[in-house]
């Protein structure tokens, strides 16, 4: 007779808050990986496969399921069972479990048990196999921890995003509400492992002490899973053994077994249902998306971060909104046409942004540079290579500034990242710790920029601002800390002083924009003379307008152009400058690498000539107008700065990250330089243009095409000291204002607002704010949609080419279609688009 086989997939991004005391339990990933084991379930011809997702992921449903795939199963068949979402604990009762806790699946209604499971388990015949997969924290016991396989020393430190472990005090909470309920369901569970007549199967995302991640679109145990199924796998052994080499030094994957010994099935082909070898093919998991709860209305309103002095700028307020109800863009519609007060809303809207992969790079757990990019050759000077005169001229520039003004070398620059992490090696002496700040929700007034490594997140937690402020000022660093013996000051600007601003935790980085707004702000007000950010995203209005606040006050505001992946993960950011570097008025920073090649590796010939495999991940650069007041860094393979007890700094840092503090530290050590100069124009957007002025033009233009990879060249900070003349200052001229929007606009829409003006008895130029939203949700769509990213990659979107381009037949309904087409498109925008296409 064949083998019947039975799937059940239990993927939940949330649970019930009404039954977890308020909590929702919100993730991102744990749908993605019930399709991926429901992909794997059909590959292998399981016939019966059934999916829960979240609000249908009930302990009844669970249960029900359990007990109908136990009454139809008979020996030899199989049950293929996996769980993804968050796991829990609850004291337990029955005292079957050595630590005192149950452990939980946090199912959308309650939790469940790891004792209704191992009834559950109970009821199926002798001789059915069951094979579990749970991608979830306390997964290496949730169905009884009976022989576990220990895995070997980790060796592939990741960065994550968030953590799947429910907090504790939620879990005490909801025990201590439902207690009856939850005592009397373990009271009733009397079934132990001499009771399985089945056998039994356990991969578990960690140990029990641990905390499964997700990263990107699915869960990293899962990612895992999926990516080795595409090897030869000939066993469930060799599965696990493939799973766990090269995995997370914070995750440790498990294999339990248990059960009737005379049916383990150990030794057979993974997910085969009748002995022969399952092939399997697992689709790539969707970008991760997280639409915005919060609408930025521009009215008076009281502003966060205000100094005594402070320049005046526009007044915002934020507005919740209900994700349920609707996309973010259709409320911000909804709220500028019902409120003639309004003169712009957006949604405060999330970039993901591409980090450098110190950690992630890494095969094993060594210090050792990426390979598919140049090492620095060994020298004294190995740690500090990308300082040296062969490359930016960094120090040379820092020495000749103290040559110059002694003790008296001052320069306050404003550091928007993660926060800075107390007590590190690479702390900057001048650090104003007692004006740092924090933009992260429910953090301003009460942490001073600080990156708080155990807020509740702890798998978002890499240090990133650490890193990126001791390129930036880091102190003087001992031999200890350092690697290749280097002993001396490591930052390129150490004089400086750095307010730390803190706009994000993540290692994703989903940073909004109200929060870098406010941290430009914040920096201009407290009088900085230049702003460095790594990070990079998507355009915004309310940045935009910071952005113009901090050039017409003087500040050079420097910010990473963004990166990008050549494979390997689903596509997230166009391979294009992302904002707001892409703003005129903003210096981006672009990558070049030891060789003086660039950070791409479609050119480089390091990369040509080795084999694919290692680090991916490259800058992005273009189109040619995004170049015109952009200059690159050196990156990758510079030291960055770790929270790695072993080893304090890592050789392998990258990521336009890397590249944005060395151009900073290049307008500082200028600005440092040039002090008495800067007298008369101080406070004015002149000192931004002189400054751009001595940088671009002295950069390194050696490499034949400079103007695309890098803009203006790679940076030489000691020429640029003295190379801009002031007797000439009055024939700078102003870079064009920051905006959102493109020209192609007016190709779509002009007719609409005619007549909707007409209608509405208005003149057309009262719906200049909905214009401007339209335009802004546009260019949004081309950096969120991978369908439509060519559009921002070879554009040039604020150019007169733009409209040209569009007027060409067929581009303006080609266009149209796609944006119908779009998962992240609002409806308004559709009902827009459908005119065009009639």
């Amino acid at each position: 007779m064949t083998p019947q086989s039975y799937s059940l997939h239990i993927g939940l991004n949330a649970v019930n808050p009404d039954s977890y005391e308020g909590w929702d339990g919100q993730l991102f990933a744990c749908e993605n990986d019930a399709k991926v084991y429901k992909s794997i379930a059909e590959n292998a011809d399981y016939k019966a496969i059934h999916t829960l997702l979240t609000k249908e992921a009930t302990s009844e449903n669970v249960l029900k399921h359990l007990d109908d795939a136990a009454k139809k199963l008979q020996s030899g068949d199989i049950l293929f069972l996996t769980y993804s979402g968050h796991g829990g604990s609850i004291i337990d009762v029955n005292n079957d479990d050595e630590d005192g806790f149950d452990e939980t699946w946090c199912l959308y209604d309650r939790q469940l048990i790891d004792d209704e499971l191992f009834e559950s388990f109970s009821k199926f015949n002798p001789g059915v196999r069951i094979l579990i997969f749970s991608d979830s924290c306390h997964s290496g016991s949730v169905s009884k921890n009976v022989a576990p396989i220990k895995p070997d020393t980790p060796v592939d430190p990741k960065t994550y995003m968030r953590s799947r472990l429910a907090p504790m005090n939620v879990l005490i909470r909801t025990y201590n509400k439902h207690k009856d309920q939850y005592d009397e369901i373990q009271e009733k569970a009397t079934k132990r492992a001499e009771d399985i007549g089945a056998y039994v199967i356990l991969f578990g995302a960690c140990q029990d002490n641990e905390e499964a991640m997700e990263v990107w679109g699915n869960g990293m145990f899962t990612a895992k899973v999926k990516k080795v199924m595409a090897g030869e796998i000939k066993s469930y052994s060799d599965l696990f053994s493939a799973i766990k080499k090269g995995f997370s030094i914070e995750q440790h994957p498990n294999l339990f077994h248990y059960g009737n010994k005379d049916y383990n099935f150990l030794s057979q082909s993974p997910f085969c249902i009748n002995g022969k070898k399952a092939v399997i093919n697992t689709p790539e998991a969707p970008s991760v998306k997280e639409d915005e709860d919060e609408l930025i209305i521009s009215k008076q309103s009281k502003q966060r971060a205000r100094a005594k002095g402070a320049v005046q700028s526009n007044k915002y307020e934020l507005q919740s909104v209900d994700k349920a109800s609707g996309k973010a863009w259709d409320k911000a519609y909804e709220a500028y046409l019902a409120d003639p007060d309004v003169r712009f809303a957006e949604p405060n809207i999330k970039s993901p942004y591409l980090k450098p992969t110190a950690a992630r790079a890494q095969e094993e757990h060594t210090n050792e540079y990426m390979k598919n990019w140049p090492p620095p050759e060994a020298s004294p000077n190995e740690f500090i290579w990308h300082l040296d005169d062969e490359h930016s001229q960094l120090r040379k520039a820092y020495d000749a500034v103290i040559a110059k003004h002694g003790a008296g070398a001052t320069v306050r620059i404003g550091h928007i990242d993660t926060g800075y992490i107390p007590g590190h090696p690479s702390t900057p002496t001048h650090l104003l710790t007692d004006l740092g700040v924090s933009f992260v929700k429910n953090e301003f007034g009460e942490n001073k920029g600080i990156d708080k490594l155990n807020s509740g997140f702890p798998a978002e937690q890499d240090g990133h601002g650490c890193a990126t402020l001791a390129l930036l000022a880091g102190k003087e660093i001992s031999d200890t800390d350092s690697y290749a013996g280097y002993k001396g000051l490591f930052g390129a600007v150490p004089f400086a002083e750095v307010i730390p601003i803190r706009i994000c935790e993540t290692v994703f980085n989903l940073f909004n924009a109200n929060d870098v707004a406010d941290g430009i702000d914040y920096a201009v007000n407290y009088g900085c003379e230049v702003i460095t950010m790594s990070m990079a995203g998507y355009p915004t209005k309310r940045v935009a307008e910071a952005v113009n606040r901090a050039y017409e006050n003087g500040v050079i505001v420097v910010t990473a152009a963004g990166n990008n992946f050549k494979s390997g993960i689903a596509k997230l950011t166009p391979k294009a400058v992302l904002y707001p570097a892409r703003f005129e008025r903003v210096i981006a920073a672009t990558g070049a690498c030891y060789n003086h090649e660039p950070y791409d590796l479609d050119v480089n010939p390091w990369f040509r000539s080795r084999s694919a495999g290692g680090e991916l991940m490259q800058g992005n650069w273009g189109p040619s107008s995004a170049m015109q007041k952009a200059i690159a860094a050196y990156t990758p393979n510079v030291a960055w700065a770790s929270q790695d007890e072993e080893f304090r700094f890592l050789r392998s840092g990258g990521g336009t990250s890397s590249a944005t503090p060395q151009v900073a530290a290049t307008a500082a050590l200028w600005i440092a330089y040039n002090r008495d100069n800067l007298q008369s124009i101080k406070g004015t957007w002149k000192v931004v243009e002189a400054a751009r002025s001595a940088i671009f033009n002295t950069a390194n233009k050696t490499y034949p095409s400079y103007r695309k990879y890098y803009g203006n060249g790679i940076i030489r900070a000691f020429d640029a000291l003295t190379a801009f003349d002031f007797d000439k200052v009055t024939e700078l001229q102003p870079s064009a204002k920051a905006k959102v929007g493109f020209t192609g606009l007016g190709d779509f829409f002009s007719g609409w607002f005619r007549s909707r003006a007409a209608d509405d008895n208005k003149d057309v130029h009262d719906y200049e704010g909905l214009k401007e939203m339209v335009s802004l949700e546009l260019l949004q769509l081309m950096h969120k949609d991978p369908n439509l990213m060519p559009y921002a990659e070879e554009l040039d979107l604020e150019k007169d080419e733009t409209s040209a381009y569009f007027a060409a037949a067929g581009t303006k309904k080609a266009f149209a279609e796609k944006v119908l087409e779009s998962e992240y498109a609002s409806d308004f925008i559709k009902d827009l688009m459908k005119g065009i296409l009639g």
